[in-house]
């Protein structure tokens, strides 16, 4: 498609589409990689890195997030003032513990993940709930042992 503006303002609007078009099927093929790696479906994207490097990736999924036996991980998006909106009364916060592995001295993003896909409070959330904030950024340690998980839109 040619936008006739393109030359008075120095853009090529098709190379810009077709780079953007490149640019979502990375991050498709990234996210299935890591979608594989986790073994379970999240009703969320993963959004953790800042590269679409698979094995780095893997690797990052893999390091030591805490040494810690039990760790809690908080979901509040329910209680953001949007999903207030559309839920009146929506269910507290949903806390999910997640224990370090017997086979490993440490507990991994990898871990934390795998709990969740499996917890039931995930695997029925998207027939309940439609939050615009589904892109996992990351954690933030609220105590010793809780964390409450980071999401943008």
């Amino acid at each position: 498609m040619n936008n006739p503006l393109a030359p008075t303002i120095g853009l090529d609007i098709d190379n810009l589409i077709n780079e953007e078009e490149d640019l979502m099927e990375q991050h498709s093929k990234f996210e299935e990689a890591i979608q594989r790696e986790i073994g379970v479906e999240l009703p969320f994207h993963i959004s953790l890195f800042e590269h679409y490097n698979i094995e780095r990736a893997i690797e990052e999924l893999n390091e030591e997030f805490t040494k810690q036996d039990v760790i809690m991980i908080k979901d509040d998006r329910i209680y953001s003032i949007e999903s207030y909106l559309k839920y009146p009364n929506p269910q507290p916060p949903q806390y999910t513990p997640v224990y370090k592995p017997k086979d490993k001295e440490y507990i991994s993003i990898k871990d934390i993940l795998q709990t969740l896909g499996h917890d039931e409070y995930y695997k029925t959330f998207n027939q309940y709930y439609e939050v615009n904030h589904r892109f996992l950024e990351g954690f933030e340690q609220d105590s010793e042992v809780q964390y409450s998980m980071f999401f943008g839109s």
